[in-house]
This record gives structure tokens, C-alpha cells and sequence, in this order.
């Protein structure tokens, strides 16, 4: 229910074949689970084999960090499609970003990836060779993204 209105923007949206990833992941697991003891057992071995192992704890975490992960990304990459596509692509933009603010505080496997994702960035952009412009730059980004979120998430 909650990503009922980013799929309908999406479908209004220009293509962007990786925005099908995280809800097609959920929507794979969460279909295996309900399915695991009619369905899974008639699967060719090598199927089932892999639909076997996704049910397991392991496959659980990967699929949820995965499903995290592809989030992340296209909130990312979300603001560059305003460039490529005008106004069609901000719509996107922001309903990626306010998923990804109310993940961030529901869900662990997404704030890990966008902690990952900060502490990685952080290092890169506090490194000794970065220009100061460009560190500068990105304080302020974060600042602004981080209030953002918290506004979000207050609501």
C-alpha cells in the first residue's frame, strides 16, 4: 500500500527500468513465502533450488538489503532524471526521496545502505586531496538533505 502511489508515478514517469527492482524484489519474496509450500515444491530444480534458498534466513536479508540498496540508488539518481526530463522526472524525484526519508526510519536494511552510503561519501569528500569547494559543497547538500528528511519524518 505504501508504494502504491510511487508505482502510479512511475508508470507516469519517463522509463526507469531500475525503479522495478526493489518492489519486483518484495514482490518475488513476498510471493515465495505464500507460495512455499504449493508452488515452490513443482519448480524445476534449479529454481527451485534458488526459491528455496530466498526463503531462507539468509536469502531474507539478502533480498531486503538488495530491495534497500535499489531504493538508494534510485533516489540517487532520481534528481538527474529532472535534468534529462524536465518536469516528468522531478515528480519522481520527490516521491523517491520522501520513500526513502519514511524507510529510512522504518526499515534497518535501508538506513544501513543510506549510513553506508554517508560514511563512504564523508571519507571521500573530508579526504586531504578534495578540493575545499567541493567539501564545502557537499556539507551543504548533506545539510539540506538531512533537513529535509527530518521534516519528512516529523510529519
Amino acid at each position: 500500500v505504501q508504494t502504491a502511489p510511487l508505482l502510479f508515478i512511475l508508470m507516469l514517469s519517463p522509463p526507469q527500468p531500475l525503479a522495478l527492482a526493489s518492489p519486483g524484489t518484495y514482490a518475488l519474496h513476498r510471493a515465495l513465502r505464500l507460495l512455499a509450500d504449493t508452488a515452490v515444491p513443482r519448480l524445476p530444480a534449479v529454481l527451485r533450488e534458488r526459491a528455496l534458498w530466498l526463503l531462507t534466513e539468509e536469502g531474507t536479508h539478502t533480498t531486503l538489503a538488495f530491495g534497500a540498496t535499489s531504493d538508494l540508488i534510485m533516489a540517487v539518481t532520481a534528481p538527474i532524471s529532472i535534468i534529462s526530463h524536465g518536469s516528468r522526472g522531478a515528480i519522481l524525484a520527490i516521491m523517491y526521496a520522501q520513500n526513502v526519508a519514511r524507510n529510512y526510519h522504518a526499515s534497518w536494511y535501508h538506513r544501513t545502505a543510506i549510513d553506508t552510503l554517508t560514511e563512504k561519501l564523508d571519507g571521500l569528500m573530508h579526504h586531504r586531496r578534495c578540493p575545499a569547494v567541493i567539501s564545502s559543497l557537499y556539507a551543504r547538500v548533506q545539510g539540506i538533505i538531512s533537513g529535509y528528511a527530518r521534516r519528512y519524518a516529523s510529519q
